[in-house]
């Protein structure tokens, strides 16, 4: 019989997937914040996105979010520069949960 996981069990691995990003990802920024086994919020900058807009892109930085809804409240925010050829280009994004 195959044993049913349970989403607590997937937010135990979220360090070691934050520490496996900044160990293979270098001036990556990845940072997960649990209460116990509760998911609180998690950011991740990966250090190719931020190296880009640091050296490549202009001096605007543009943020949204968006309200994430089902089973699981919480926000999803995302931060993106303008390069040169006024193309987006990813610098981080972070989740955070709304609670009730």
């Amino acid at each position: 019989m195959l044993a049913v996981e349970m989403p607590e069990d997937h937010y135990k691995l979220l360090p070691w997937l934050c520490a496996a990003i900044t160990r293979a990802n270098p001036d990556s920024r990845a940072i997960v914040e649990l209460d116990g086994c509760r998911f609180k919020r998690m950011f991740v900058a990966l250090g190719a996105s931020l190296n880009s807009f640091i050296m490549g892109s202009r001096n605007i930085l543009f943020v949204d979010g968006a309200h994430l809804s089902g089973m699981y409240k919480g926000l999803l925010l995302g931060a993106v520069g303008l390069d040169a050829d006024n193309h987006l280009s990813d610098v981080a994004y972070a989740i955070c949960v709304v609670r009730e």
